[in-house]
């Protein structure tokens, strides 16, 4: 029932509450029922008059406020289920194949486990002296070779080709990372190549000289890069050594980087640059002792286990002295005047052993005389007479600039 109609039945029962008082007033006369009787009907009438308005208006609804309809909660979707992460990849691994007269190359990225995340085979190319696949290697997450004559970036965890440079045009035969770019050399060209690590080309020199050629090694030394060529000199093993300048891309010879009429720092730095920095595991490693004791010290080169280079600076230009072949790699000791002090033999059956004085003579480094040996004494007295000298053995290795930067 609606408002309205309980507004009529109200106000009817006022009505016929009052009437029904005025008949008991009036001692209950004929009148009061007729006018009792007429309300009725108008009540009745009245109902009947809001039924008929609410069947018109469709409205049965009760007067209160409806309560609002709940919003069912909305039915989750089922998700997709989640798939499984890649495992990391830890290392990669080349490894070349022979194919009749082919060869190519299986690439694979390996995860801690050793189980194969992903893996590719190059391209087949015809097999020559020259290797077709070369593996340059990891730095960061990008990974390095070169395919027969272009150079070939990897994204390490998918194994995606990320970038090719095909300016480089060589087989790649010494490389090495550098802070912005990747160098590389090739035995028949070019000599020198730089690739950006987004792989822009920023440099190629296909010759530095004519007359030298089978470039082999590359390598970073501060801000230039040595190049060595084995071809067009006297002995293979001592090779020809170029500097290229990483900002200007300039080339010299290593010897000439410092003319003659520079300090004797720049001098040394300039003779360190035409040593390799490791020979066969062993690290050439470098010294400033003034053996003359003329103010300027000399540069002693230690190179591989036993072989010495003695450098001294006359006011103008460096002056080398011959090659010294010393079997012990510590058996350098000062000596209070123009001198040097050497421990040297302790091999062969006989075990000799010898302490040698040397002294400097025209700016070069030449024997003078033998001070003990074990033909006269024991090896308990040479070493109680060496145990009395100042040891020489504050080397370094020759990329480290540090001795000739303090000077």
């Amino acid at each position: 029932m609606n408002r309205k109609r309980w507004m009529i039945l109200a106000v009817c029962m006022l009505v016929l509450l009052s009437l029904a008082a005025c008949g008991k007033a009036d001692g209950g006369d004929a009148s009061g029922a007729a006018a009792l009787e007429s309300a009725l009907r108008q009540v009745r009438d009245k109902l009947d008059e809001a039924k008929h308005d609410e069947a018109e208006s469709g409205s049965t609804a009760d007067d209160s406020e409806p309560e609002p309809e709940k919003t069912p909660e909305p039915t989750p979707e089922p998700s997709a289920a989640a798939e499984p992460e890649q495992a990391a990849v830890e290392k990669i691994e080349l490894t070349r194949v022979p194919s009749g007269g082919d060869e190519y190359a299986v690439i694979t990225g390996y995860d801690a486990a050793e189980n194969t995340v992903w893996s590719f085979e190059t391209p087949r190319f015809g097999v020559t002296e020259m290797i077709s696949v070369v593996e340059l290697g990891q730095r960061g997450d990008r990974y390095y070779y070169v395919e027969n004559t272009t150079v070939v970036c990897l994204d390490v965890q998918t194994g995606t080709r990320l970038w090719e440079n095909s300016d480089y045009a060589g087989r790649a035969t010494g490389f090495a990372f550098g802070d912005s770019a990747l160098y590389l050399c090739g035995q028949y060209g070019p000599d020198f190549f730089a690739v950006s690590y987004t792989g822009e080309t920023l440099a190629r020199i296909e010759q530095f000289d004519p007359n030298y050629y089978w470039a082999s090694e590359i390598e970073l030394r501060g801000e230039q890069a040595l190049v060595y060529l084995h071809g067009g000199t006297p002995n293979y093993d001592d090779p020809m050594i170029f500097c290229v300048d990483l900002h200007t891309y300039a080339v010299s010879p290593a010897a000439d980087t410092a003319p003659a009429g520079q300090s004797f720092a720049e001098q040394y730095r300039a003779v360190l640059l035409t040593y390799p920095a490791e020979i066969s595991g062993y690290k050439t490693k470098y010294t400033l002792y003034d053996i003359d004791q003329d103010g300027t010290p000399e540069l002693i080169v230690h190179e591989d286990v036993s072989y010495y280079y003695i450098y001294s600076f006359d006011g103008e230009q460096v002056i080398p002295s011959e090659k010294f072949y010393w079997n012990y790699s510590n058996g350098l000791y000062a000596y209070d005047g123009n001198g040097l002090v050497v421990h040297d033999g302790g091999q062969g059956f006989m075990r000799f052993e010898y302490v040698e004085f040397y002294t400097m003579t025209g700016h070069q480094l030449e024997w003078s005389e033998e001070l003990m040996s074990s033909e006269n004494y024991t090896y308990s007295e040479i070493r109680e007479y060496l145990d009395t000298l100042t040891p020489i053995d504050n080397f370094i290795p020759i990329t480290d600039d540090s001795y000739l930067s303090n000077s």
